[in-house]
């Protein structure tokens, strides 16, 4: 299940182009990782305390979550136990095999490196997701030794647990000591504060390590571990906190309407304003799809286009364009007809005409991929006077119809369009085609056609429509049907085990 949406953004973003030229198969973790197996906030976290990145030499844009790869030390004990009590065991040999191999891949352990370049599919991948692997084993293997009529660990086994915690602790008073005089006070306090929290698990994972009968409820205490660290990581806290708007990015989101602004150099970072309801041309979510990639810039694999996309030589109508976005440090020329308003933080250029998402279009064209992206890249080009398929053959269509259509609601998966036209045509939306999203005409399922190279359409019929698009992408409910399967396989076996058959 977790495979199928990889496989699918493989098949339609540009990872392929993009991973030769950032040799994605090279990347790899900071050896500081082993330190946060052990104490996954030592180095901060994205909350607090950020400074202490620099003690371990880890960079601030350094993904946390990634080289975290935390499963409590509860966990790891029982892990350690079970690779200890049954090493001849083949269901223990394959998962402690499996967390060292994630491990050693997320490290870039040679010769590892070398085999993800030669190899399909890991060549286009980052290696150190693969932590993911060792996060699995782990886990398996301590749900094999947390048996509460297992025995206790041995006195020799816990030595050489509680040796390797007091080495955690001093690799970890060693680095922070680097930059103690450095961190503010509640810094230190935080600091000071995730050893301790360090010291009371260790005690814990040996206390249920060494007294079979409290293993009954070793769950316990390993959720309350593990919700320490989600609970830095997922701040709770309300959104207009976290996201507050300013009056700058309050007149955006009026210019912009049901259109798209464009960010222009550092003022916002490419998607900083999704949580304000602003949408920008830039759209970086790293599931950034190939075909809209080379309608912005003509070509594939270049990651880094959407830091220059400020330069974009498309007619604002094809990517919906209502406003800009300026830094009053840098306001440049206004373009010809836009009007500027400075609202202290942000620059707002108004288009003389705001960016329709939804149009009604009366003419189709039909072409290959290539003829498409080149048509709708033509100097001219119009999208509201003609729509280029080229998902499958079909006809040409030209009925001289004319319409309008209107966003009446629009939300991330769900976007409802109402459509006036006095003959059929086509109504397209100007958002990215990909594949799971449908379309429905007046409640009944329709065709979805991928148009102008990048975005969506469906043919409409004359008079009033009400078309309805729904992302609804089918491997979530592969995923769903492999879980609920799963859960009704270990459902019977538990009853069978506990009223057998024979």
């Amino acid at each position: 299940p977790a495979l199928l949406p990889w496989l699918q953004y493989l098949a339609w973003s540009s990872t392929g182009a993009s991973s030769a030229s950032l040799a994605r198969w090279s990347e790899r973790l900071s050896p500081w990782l082993i330190l946060h197996l052990l104490m996954p906030l030592a180095s901060g976290g994205p909350s607090r305390a950020a400074v202490l990145s620099g003690a371990f030499g880890l960079p601030l844009s350094n993904n946390f979550l990634e080289r975290a790869g935390w499963v409590g030390l509860p966990a790891l004990a029982f892990a350690v136990l079970a690779a200890a009590r049954r090493p001849r065991d083949g269901e223990v040999r394959f998962h402690a095999g499996l967390a060292l191999f994630g491990l050693a891949a997320a490290l870039g352990v040679p010769p590892l490196p070398r085999l993800w370049r030669i190899l399909p599919g890991f060549s286009m991948a980052n290696p150190t997701r693969l932590l993911l692997m060792f996060c699995f084993g782990a886990a398996t293997l301590a749900g094999l030794a947390c048996d509460p009529e297992g025995e206790a660990a041995s006195p020799r086994l816990l030595a050489w647990l509680g040796a390797l915690a007091l080495l955690a602790l001093v690799v970890d008073f060693a680095a922070v000591g680097r930059v103690w005089g450095q961190l503010l006070p509640g810094e230190q306090g935080f600091a000071a504060g995730q050893a301790a929290a360090f010291v009371l698990e260790a005690l814990v994972a040996g206390a249920l390590l060494r007294k079979p009968a409290w293993r009954r409820w070793a769950a316990l205490p390993a959720a309350l571990f593990l919700l320490r660290p989600a609970s830095l990581v997922n701040v709770p806290a309300p959104a207009s906190l976290l996201y507050p708007a300013t009056p700058g990015t309050r007149a955006l989101a009026a210019a912009q309407g049901h259109g798209r602004f464009l960010g222009v150099g550092p003022v916002l970072a490419p998607d900083a304003g999704m949580p304000l309801g602003l949408r920008d041309v830039r759209g970086v979510d790293f599931a950034g799809l190939r075909r809209y990639q080379e309608l912005v810039t003509g070509r594939d694999g270049d990651f880094g286009f959407w830091e220059r996309a400020d330069t974009l030589s498309l007619p604002p109508s094809l990517i919906a364009l209502s406003a800009l976005a300026v830094s009053p440090r840098r306001p440049g020329r206004i373009p010809p007809g836009w009007s500027a308003a400075d609202y202290g933080d942000l620059l707002v250029y108004r288009a003389p005409a705001p960016g329709r998402r939804a149009l009604f279009v009366p003419t189709a064209e039909i072409a290959v991929p290539a003829q498409a992206l080149a048509a709708v890249r033509a100097p001219g080009f119009d999208p509201a006077k003609v729509v280029w398929l080229d998902d499958w053959f079909a006809a040409p269509q030209m009925s001289g119809a004319r319409g309008s259509a209107r966003i009446t609601r629009d939300e991330a998966d769900e976007v409802d369009v109402e459509v006036s036209a006095d003959g059929p045509g086509w109504l397209v939306l100007l958002d990215s085609w990909y594949p799971g999203w449908r379309v429905s005409v007046d409640g009944r399922l329709a065709s979805l056609r991928r148009a102008d190279y990048a975005f969506r359409a469906v043919a409409v019929p004359g008079g009033v429509s009400k078309v309805r698009f729904t992302f609804s992408p089918w491997p979530l409910w592969i995923g769903l049907f492999l879980a609920a399967l799963s859960a009704a396989g270990l459902a019977f076996v538990g009853w069978t085990d506990r009223f057998p058959l024979v």
